[in-house]
């Protein structure tokens, strides 16, 4: 059962701090996961160089607003921008990836990829993705309370007669969840 749900049911201050306690005891120190994390020297080592290796030759500069080199006067206002997904949208683009066997998550970062491209007239961007981090192999860590978020970089890079398959397919083979 949800806090939220507890709390609209008038659950006390006290219930609510039991039921965190709780839950912090079935989870594992915070200080655990640190000392998991900073306690590979030798992976970091690596990871380092495949970062290294994965974002070699990138000398683009993508922005959201490429308005570096315009007059003031000619910049757009900013504008809500705002689109909604429909269901039957999401349904093909669900049975797309299905087929396709394309995560839909890896599909949508394409995409943004391929947005960013487009705005900034480059065929080759990268942008931040926020993973879990919580991928330790520590009892008790998916009850753990704390930050173990980390950002990744994503690289969408378009060759020529690229393919949409043939770009979902080697994002597929780059896609890198944490190192």
């Amino acid at each position: 059962e949800s806090y939220y749900r507890e709390i609209l049911q008038g659950a006390e201050d006290s219930q609510l701090t039991a039921r965190v306690n709780k839950e912090i005891q079935e989870g594992c120190a915070y200080s655990t996961y640190l000392q998991w994390r900073f306690g590979k020297q030798k992976e970091e080592r690596k990871a380092q160089q495949i970062w290294q290796e994965y974002l070699s030759e990138y000398e683009e500069e993508g922005k959201l607003l490429p308005w570096s080199n315009v007059d003031e006067s000619q910049k757009a206002k900013p504008e809500k921008c705002s689109r909604i997904l429909t269901t039957s949208l999401q349904k093909k683009l669900q049975r797309f990836s299905n087929e396709k066997q394309f995560t839909m998550s890896l599909l949508f970062e394409t995409i943004w990829g391929l947005i960013l491209q487009f705005e900034n007239n480059i065929s080759d961007v990268v942008f931040g993705k926020t993973v879990s981090g919580r991928e330790a192999k520590i009892p008790g860590i998916e009850n753990t309370v704390g930050m173990m978020i980390n950002t990744i970089p994503v690289r969408v890079k378009v060759s020529e007669n690229m393919t949409l398959i043939d770009l979902l397919e080697q994002q597929r083979k780059n896609d890198i969840v944490e190192v």
